[in-house]
C-alpha cells in the first residue's frame, strides 16, 4: 500500500466519520416508525426489503435485526473533534448512508472511519 501511494498528493481534508445509521423503518428516528414513513426517506430500508445476501449474513451471525450501537456517536464525535471543522465530515443518522459513502467527494478525505455493524 505504501508503494502504491508513494508520491501521491495528500487528500485536502482530514477525516470523514460515518456512524449511527438508520437500519430500518422500526428506528425511532423515522417519523412515526411506519413503513410508509420509511419509504419516504431516502436511504432507509425495512428489514423485509434488505437484499438476500444481507438478510442471510445477518441471520448467519444471529442478527435478525440490526440495533443501534450505543457508543458510536461519542466515538465519532471524539474522532471528529481532533480535526478542524473545515477538514472533517460527520455522517450521522440518515447521513450515514450508502449514497454518502459512495460519493466521489469522499476521496477528498485522508481517513474514513466507520462505526457501525459489519457483516
Amino acid at each position: 500500500m505504501r508503494d502504491r501511494t508513494k508520491g501521491r498528493a495528500l487528500a485536502p481534508k482530514l477525516v470523514a466519520v460515518f456512524t449511527d445509521p438508520v437500519f430500518g423503518s422500526g428506528d425511532e428516528r423515522v417519523t412515526g416508525g411506519s413503513k410508509t414513513a420509511a419509504a419516504a426517506v431516502d436511504g432507509v430500508e425495512s428489514t423485509s426489503s434488505a437484499t438476500p445476501e444481507v438478510t442471510r449474513s445477518a441471520n448467519d451471525v444471529g442478527l435478525a435485526k440490526l440495533d443501534r450501537l450505543a457508543s458510536t456517536r461519542r466515538e465519532a464525535a471524539a474522532i471528529a473533534a481532533l480535526a478542524p471543522a473545515k477538514t472533517r465530515l460527520e455522517g450521522l443518522d440518515f447521513d450515514a448512508s450508502l449514497a454518502a459513502v459512495n460519493d466521489p467527494h469522499l476521496a477528498d478525505y485522508r481517513i474514513v472511519h466507520f462505526a457501525t455493524h459489519g457483516l
